[in-house]
């Protein structure tokens, strides 16, 4: 259905307006990460955007690093040598090739560029992937009658493109924005009921990252069984793809080291310290609360208790979905439960995108709407623990307070929270009344 004006016409009869409509709560979380990312983009880390050099750096952690890890490992499948747990740099040891090997595949097109060269297509080729999902997230929120002007369409690429979410992303040349494409590929298709387009993009994701296969939860919920089937059809043949490739032992290799590997699960035991690694996930509050309570409890039990408590949100989100909002509500809630259930990075935000946008441009009023935009204002907050620790030393009498909530939970962390509990509100106080969101 074509999107309408306040005035009844359609959109396109005139071509797309200026702005179609006041969406001021919307602009403003929109606005807001991409100002901070832009000013970003002419700091990080220490250097101006018309300054930066691809590769120099003093610390490891130099500009392009993780596109050149993907770009050492396509050279070395190529060669035929281990790919796996090789650094392009003795600075930076932790960087290495982590996703399991048919991945490499889609990096041996690199491997005839150097790696300077080549992480400047891969840039194009993410921001391209930006602007892509920008547009599927606009066709998405327009198919739910909710006309869009050429300032939201601004807006919305901005966040693909210039956001907080994503500088780091395009500094360091990871994939991100290639998961965020993929996330808002499948989306437009489950709407559209194109569900073997949207199994095959979550299933691309899923390959890279593993985590997005959580999405599957909802497909089964949903009953969109064709989607599920050829999620789980590509996944299968992906991973089957990378034994023919690159052997057996490659691939029983990613699973027994690498995999394992990534959970870091030394660092959760006892609590997970403000100055460790910057993860997003239930996984650092359970584990200063499980260990305090604890003090032997086995590393098992945390993933186990993430895993209950996730299971919960997701039951409340899918014991009913009657109406077009509850089916937002339902996505955006399995969607955080991915992201936060392991151990993950702020920086696969843009998996979130679309369905977070759903809900800002179609979920106008009603009770918990007011929650919600504090916690999507909270969500490009993206301070570090440690940051945080730091700056409560100014907070005067908040201080304690702010200590003690930032030594267990990130500020993205908390902003789900309230983001998820505003949709719980809202769902529970629109219980029985028809919804506005089409």
């Amino acid at each position: 259905m074509r999107p309408r004006l306040d005035d009844g016409s359609l959109a396109e009869s005139t071509g797309r307006p200026l702005v179609a409509r006041r969406y001021l709560g919307a602009w403003l979380v929109l606005l807001l990460p991409a100002v901070i990312g832009i000013v970003k983009y002419y700091t990080y880390p220490d250097l101006g955007l018309f300054t930066w050099r691809v590769g120099e750096s003093t610390t490891g952690a130099y500009m392009g690093i993780n596109f050149h890890v993907y770009h050492v490992a396509a050279e070395r499948a190529l060669a035929g040598q281990p790919f796996y747990s090789v650094s392009p740099d003795p600075a930076a040891p932790s960087f290495v090739y982590l996703y399991p090997p048919v991945t490499v595949a889609g990096f041996l097109p690199f491997a005839v560029m150097d790696w300077t060269t080549g992480y400047l297509v891969f840039t194009a080729i993410s921001l391209i992937a930006g602007v892509g999902a920008s547009v599927a997230t606009v066709r998405y929120v327009e198919s739910l009658g909710t006309p869009l002007g050429w300032v939201d369409v601004a807006l919305l690429c901005a966040l693909f493109v210039l956001s907080i979410h994503v500088t780091a992303t395009v500094y360091f040349g990871n994939i991100n924005l290639l998961l965020g494409f993929a996330f808002a590929v499948g989306l437009l298709g489950l709407r559209r009921n194109r569900e073997v387009i949207a199994g095959l993009a979550f299933a691309i994701a899923a390959l890279l990252k593993l985590f997005p296969a959580l999405i599957g939860l909802w497909l089964v919920c949903d009953r969109r069984w064709r989607a599920a089937g050829a999620a789980i059809g590509a996944g299968s043949a992906g991973l089957l793809a990378g034994v023919l490739l690159f052997g057996v032992d490659t691939t029983v290799h990613f699973f027994t080291s690498v995999l394992p590997g990534r959970s870091e699960s030394a660092a959760f035991v006892g609590g997970l310290s403000a100055g460790g690694s910057f993860y997003v996930t239930v996984q650092r509050p359970l584990s200063h609360l499980i260990w305090s309570l604890w003090p032997d409890a086995p590393y098992a039990v945390l993933p186990a208790s993430a895993a209950l408590l996730c299971g919960a949100v997701l039951a409340v989100f899918y014991r009913e979905v009657s109406s077009q909002r509850d089916r937002l509500f339902a996505v955006f809630a399995t969607v955080v439960v991915a992201l936060v259930a392991v151990p993950s990075f702020r920086l696969y935000a843009p998996i979130l995108f679309l369905p977070l946008v759903a809900l800002l441009y179609t979920w106008t009023g009603g009770p918990g709407r007011r929650l919600f935009l504090l916690g999507a204002l909270l969500f490009s907050v993206v301070a570090r623990p440690r940051h945080v620790l730091r700056a409560a030393e100014y907070l005067g009498p908040l201080e304690g307070i702010v200590v003690s909530i930032g030594r267990v939970v990130t500020l993205q962390l908390l902003a789900y929270g309230l983001m998820l509990g505003a949709c719980a509100w809202h769902r529970r106080s629109s219980n029985g009344r028809p919804s506005d969101a089409g």
